[in-house]
């Protein structure tokens, strides 16, 4: 084993043993892997299996979702202003060693594998799980993540490769949003043709873009629902075809990556220690961190006393920064709100809008507020502290999901009922998310990570519906008529929801007794 698999080895067993450090860690962990599996097999076992050899409107709509999401993940990537081929200590190693390009490379490769291995996962997570009308049989399951895969790596490679051209050559300054805009533009060109041809119905134009076939001409994403759609309607060669495509061009770009005469080193170098540096601090649940912030003048503001002045704090810096609605928040609700005008579905856009509440991190400065020592020295209570923290990311989340949600409710001519019922809905899902995040970050302390605190405050939220059930059950074994019972089963999870989150809260409230963030 030569010392660059040995360094890459070292640093993956180093990642697993952490998370299995202590008996707590390991515990935590093994349940949350568990708790995700059984989500897994449970969505797999109560949708139904192709059974016809037929791309239908369900199937290539759930290949689709699948493959729009990973083209999501891919082209954000390529819009991202923050980019590195390595971390710090990984960089100095790499490039102060006696170590070819070649092997650096090498390591870099395998890097992206296992990158493209665990962002495969998540798509195939969320397209089983989330969105998916049909369960796919075991084949096609594996078909879809080799395919995920080869979208990641390609992207992820380009990413690399175009970053270094941006580094090393003044003219490619701009080139990774180009190619970005690009992707963009051809698929919107080719939703734009579908919608033409139909007559200018936005609808049919839609569904006829989810079955078409013009969509197979776009690079990479094309050939992989081409792929998908081969192997379900049985023509296995135009699958072979599909598969070969996505992954040819992608080694194609490695060995152009490998073979680059440009002198990158010292700008790699030193984005390698910002990365890292930014990196560290997101850990910390520094969200300031996660944009770069242009600080704005503002009027005279008024500190309220005691645990409060925490809360006039906290106002005062969204207000400077600009973060109390970011562009990032418009653009992801934006985009939601025109699938589901592009739908005309309501419910689907509340669904996406209730995943992007669930698995974006709104909380993130919740964290990093806890560890702010000056907080300690507030000669207040502990439980008007946490109230005092938790209150604006709680309005901040319920300020963008209720706009989003009125917008979208008249937009798509929603009776005004259901649109107050649903802007209450989402401040209790806002409010129950963040004390969720609160009571992970109880549980996890000093030895939590980002992804570890996500999983777990899914689980958390998971688990909070168990009572909602329970009362449904209640009420229907009770006798109650099913009409009424399937009225207030619409308010319960609401009700729920804000209850929940008050007993989390009251649960810990001791947080902030300067004890409860360290690990045992």
């Amino acid at each position: 084993m030569t010392a660059l698999q040995k360094l890459w080895f070292y640093k993956q067993k180093g990642i697993i043993r952490n998370l299995f450090r202590k008996p707590s860690s390991a515990i935590i962990t093994v349940l949350i892997v568990v708790f995700y599996g059984f989500i897994i097999v449970g969505a797999l076992l109560s949708k139904d299996q192709i059974a016809v050899y037929t791309a239908t409107l369900g199937v290539q709509k759930s290949i689709m979702i699948i493959i729009g999401f990973t083209a999501f993940m891919m082209v954000t990537m390529l819009f991202s202003s923050r980019k590195a081929l390595f971390y710090e200590q990984e960089a100095f190693y790499l490039f102060s060693g006696p170590f070819t390009k070649k092997q650096q490379m090498k390591y870099l490769l395998a890097q992206t594998i296992l990158q493209s291995i665990l962002f495969s996962c998540v798509s195939l997570f969320l397209g089983i799980v989330s969105f998916s009308e049909v369960s796919f049989a075991p084949l096609m399951i594996l078909l879809t993540f080799l395919v995920t895969l080869g979208i990641y790596f390609f992207f992820l490679i380009l990413t690399d490769y175009l970053y270094v051209l941006e580094i090393c050559y003044k003219k490619f300054k701009n080139i990774s949003k180009i190619v970005g805009t690009l992707v963009v533009l051809m698929v919107a060109t080719v939703i734009g043709l579908y919608i033409i041809k139909s007559g200018l119905n936005i609808k049919e134009g839609f569904y006829s873009f989810i079955t078409g076939e013009i969509f197979y001409f776009v690079p990479i994403l094309g050939l992989a629902k081409l792929a998908m759609v081969s192997f379900v309607e049985q023509e296995y060669i135009l699958t072979v075809i599909g598969v070969l495509l996505v992954f040819v061009p992608a080694i194609i770009i490695y060995l152009l990556f490998i073979n680059f005469k440009g002198n990158f080193y010292e700008q790699a170098l030193e984005d390698a220690i910002k990365i890292s540096e930014y990196t560290r601090k997101s850990k910390r649940g520094d969200t300031t961190v996660t944009a770069k912030v242009k600080h704005k003048e503002i009027g005279k503001s008024k500190f309220l006393n005691g645990a409060w002045a925490i809360l006039s704090k906290s106002v005062v810096e969204l207000k400077k920064t600009g973060q109390f609605i970011s562009i990032s928040d418009i653009t992801i609700v934006g985009i939601y709100i025109v699938f589901g005008i592009i739908s005309k579905s309501f419910e689907a856009f509340t669904s996406m809008l209730i995943i992007y509440l669930f698995v974006s991190p709104q909380n993130t400065g919740i964290k990093k507020e806890m560890e702010n020592y000056f907080i300690y020295l507030i000669p207040d209570s502990p439980l008007k502290k946490l109230i005092a923290i938790i209150l604006p990311p709680i309005l901040r989340t319920s300020l963008i999901t209720v706009l989003a949600v009125v917008i979208s409710g008249l937009l798509l001519k929603v009776a005004p009922a259901l649109i107050i019922y649903n802007s209450i809905m989402f401040v209790g899902y806002s409010v129950l998310v963040t004390s969720g995040m609160v009571l992970s970050l109880k549980i996890l302390k000093s030895r939590s990570n980002q992804v570890l605190e996500n999983l777990l405050r899914g689980l958390i939220i998971l688990v909070c519906f168990i009572p909602s059930i329970i009362v449904i059950i209640f009420l229907s074994i009770a006798g109650m008529d099913i009409v009424n019972l399937m009225n207030i089963a619409n308010y319960i999870p609401v009700i729920m929801n804000f209850i929940i989150s008050i007993l989390i809260i009251l649960v810990c409230k001791n947080m902030l007794n300067g004890k409860e963030l360290i690990s045992d």
